[in-house]
């Protein structure tokens, strides 16, 4: 495996980051409207699931 390591080294140069994203730092604030909670798909499945609402990253100024 760390062979591959030098051969996708090799085209690093080629390689397109993908930046179409808005920056918090830029927008001077943040943004809190995702939803920080675990995903139900990988869970174990003998547990009942979780329902809570209004969840949000932390407010960090609050």
């Amino acid at each position: 495996m760390a062979f591959r390591r030098f051969i996708y080294e090799r085209f690093a140069h080629r390689a397109e980051a993908y930046l179409h994203r808005a920056v918090a730092v830029m927008l001077g604030c943040l943004f809190l409207h995702h939803g920080a909670r675990a995903g139900l798909d990988h869970r174990y499945r003998d547990h009942n699931a979780v329902v809570r609402k209004h969840l949000g990253h932390a407010y960090f100024f609050a």
